[in-house]
């Protein structure tokens, strides 16, 4: 087995990695794309990703008209930013849990025409890392810090939508009243 990590693997870091608060790289043929879940996102990490490029927060359609945000994209809506947006603001408009706290978010300005694929791509990123489906996209214009984890955007779609192999680490019974037959599985 070669040591550099194939492409499940780099998916599962970039989830983890998502999960954590940290931006992953995703690399089309033409644009670059930083991507951070809204999930709990942090000020300073945000601020610098902004220094980077051109961004957008990407919601799903169904979250746009909530928010009676334009959804250009059919199945996803890119807001663009506000002058000094905050990362507050990102998770305000991000997690519907807030919204009877604070309902007035708007009005947002959604980005029109381009191309959207890196932004799809993050979208299912973010999702298969269980995360809110809410992601902030940042084109870079420069190049991104080596040290992040990048996708490949060629067969990143496919990848994302395969199944996982799961393996069967340990079976026990579980001895409850109801049922004899209980038993749980550990999984990896």
């Amino acid at each position: 087995m070669p040591l550099r990590p194939s492409l499940i693997e780099i998916i599962a870091r970039a989830r983890t990695d998502l999960r954590l608060g940290l931006p992953v790289v995703i690399e089309g043929d033409a644009n670059t794309a930083l991507v951070m879940a809204a999930d709990g996102i942090q000020p300073d990490r945000m601020a610098d990703a902004l220094s980077l490029g051109s961004a957008t927060l990407v919601i799903t359609s169904r979250r746009a008209e909530t928010l009676n945000a334009r959804a250009y994209d059919n199945d996803l809506a890119r807001l663009k930013l506000p002058e000094g947006v905050t990362a507050g603001w990102v998770a305000a408009v991000a997690d519907p849990s807030g919204d009877l706290s604070s309902p007035m978010k708007g009005p947002f300005l959604s980005a029109r025409g381009g191309d959207a694929s890196l932004h799809r791509l993050a979208m299912k990123l973010v999702k298969s890392a269980r995360l809110l489906p809410a992601t902030l996209v940042i084109m870079v214009e420069t190049e991104p810090p080596a040290y992040l984890t990048r996708l490949p955007a060629a067969n990143l779609d496919q990848a994302l939508v395969a199944p996982v192999a799961h393996t069967d680490v340990v079976t026990g019974r579980v001895p409850i009243r109801v049922s004899s037959a209980g038993r749980v599985h550990v999984f990896r």
